[in-house]
């Protein structure tokens, strides 16, 4: 059965740019991250897992240059984390201290997912051996969320190339209406339809009650 609500419009509102508005395109990223088991790693060195999750998700979506670019897209997310240089210093120093553990770590838990993929993924991660800091560790985790991604997507007969996949993610940004619901911003398209018929995720909706997106954002 459907929802209603009943809502009070201001038509004299101007509209707003704040932190109760974001997008909502990294959730399906989420559900590929969690498979990597990444937040395991970075909690046994007391690394701050929320962060690079973070990292992780924006790298995917818009390709960052240099870990400074993330200054310029914490405020996109809905609800996205809030950190200062001192928490992305740490961060950095963390991981170039176990950077050879966590591609260790990272390439068996790829293994685990895809073992007939093996010899694959011990080549492409011996590219990045040599990695002196923060930025390529953040790219090879980056490839293997889109490639869980993609596995998972192709099982329903679904292809689509990166740029489609960041046009999509990046568009879905949702607008909250004088904190009584939310709506989306975005269309639906294809790329959207093969993944919310892969996660199920429910982000294919026009209208979000307030307590829905919380759980979602939650989940």
């Amino acid at each position: 059965m459907n929802k209603t609500f009943s809502v009070t419009v201001d038509f004299d509102q101007l509209v707003e740019d704040h932190d109760r508005n974001g997008n909502i395109g990294y959730l399906y990223l989420r559900e590929c991250y969690k498979r990597l088991e990444v937040t395991a790693f970075l909690k046994k060195y007391q690394l701050n897992a929320e962060l690079f999750a973070f990292f992780v998700y924006t790298d995917v979506i818009d390709d960052l240059q240099n870990l400074q670019e993330i200054y310029d897209y914490r405020r996109h997310y809905l609800h996205g984390p809030q950190f200062t240089t001192d928490d992305l210093g740490e961060l950095e120093y963390g991981f170039i201290e176990h950077r050879k553990e966590y591609l260790m770590y990272l390439q068996k838990r790829m293994i685990v997912l895809y073992p007939k993929s093996k010899d694959n993924i011990i080549k492409v991660f011996k590219e990045y051996r040599r990695a002196s800091d923060l930025l390529p560790l953040l790219e090879i985790t980056k490839r293997c969320v889109i490639t869980v991604l993609y596995e998972d997507i192709n099982k329903g007969s679904y292809y689509f190339n990166n740029a489609q996949l960041r046009t999509t993610l990046r568009d879905m940004s949702v607008i909250n209406i004088n904190d009584q619901y939310y709506q989306a911003g975005y269309e639906n398209s294809y790329v959207l339809k093969a993944l919310e018929d892969t996660y199920h995720l429910g982000l294919n909706k026009r209208y979000y009650t307030i307590e829905e997106m919380h759980a979602k954002l939650k989940r």
